[in-house]
């Protein structure tokens, strides 16, 4: 069951039957965007794992971790710039081309680690995103900075294996390595925003594109969603943003010749 191996991966590869292992890894489901039910859910089915294994439970009935709806951050404009600016200066080849193919095309976590080698069309600069979900697996385009990054990061390796992201130990990479990977440097990118992760670039890049005239139907179809209605959980619309454009259309904020004319 995916929680159960989500769990051991957390834990480093080796379960820890822990009662802090357990609060961890249910707070960490909230920072990687998941609801407040599945957090309930996720509960559920440990408790039920560590007593197939006769492992004492270490919660006693009512006092299981608090549950709460996942922090929602996303990145601006200026914070990817200022996050791709850093790893072309700071990072090594491996990781330049992972942020950057993180950013361009709004992956999750999952793809980027299921990425192999053959998924990278050089010659047309493109990548196939093998969907982490019920998604669409699907072709996307790369700039060609980034399509320059891969290439070199992939001439710069001397092994056969298959992974398109690889391990410092060998092998393909781990989220947990992923994800090391990406705070890294947005400390030294200077971005502060707890709970930021890969969906952070996935949430503002939809805003992004919609904010520039991509419609929600539109954006259904490149980020391969099965339903309608996912635009609507990944648009971030800023308050003031918001406000300003309203005013610009509102009839009574122009009187009545502007409100004619509109």
């Amino acid at each position: 069951m995916y929680v159960v191996r989500d769990f051991v991966e957390f834990c480093g590869g080796s379960p820890r039957f822990t009662r802090e292992a357990v609060i961890g890894y249910i707070s960490g489901l909230r920072e990687r965007g998941f609801s407040g039910t599945y957090q309930k859910f996720a509960y559920a089915v440990l408790s039920r794992f560590f007593r197939a294994l006769s492992v004492p439970w270490p919660f006693e009935k009512g006092e299981s971790p608090k549950a709460s709806e996942p922090n929602r951050p996303y990145f601006t404009l200026e914070e990817i710039r200022a996050i791709l600016d850093y790893v072309d200066t700071h990072a090594n080849p491996r990781d330049r081309a992972l942020i950057r193919v993180a950013a361009t095309v709004g992956c999750r976590r999952m793809e980027l680690q299921r990425m192999n080698r053959e998924d990278f069309d050089q010659e047309n600069c493109r990548i196939y995103i093998r969907t982490g979900k019920r998604g669409k697996p699907r072709w996307r385009r790369l700039d060609p900075e980034t399509c320059n990054a891969l290439k070199r990061y992939l001439a710069s390796r001397d092994d056969d294996e298959p992974a398109l992201f690889r391990s410092r130990r060998g092998g393909r990479i781990s989220l947990v390595e992923l994800s090391r990977i990406l705070r890294k440097y947005l400390v030294g990118a200077g971005i502060r925003k707890p709970g930021a992760g890969y969906h952070s670039f996935r949430r503002g890049l939809v805003t992004i594109l919609h904010s520039r005239g991509i419609s929600e139907r539109e954006l259904q179809e490149w980020m391969g969603w099965q339903t309608p209605f996912m635009p609507h959980q990944y648009i971030q619309l800023m308050p003031t943003k918001v406000e300003e454009k309203v005013t610009k259309v509102h009839p009574l904020f122009h009187g009545r010749e502007g409100a004619e004319k509109r």
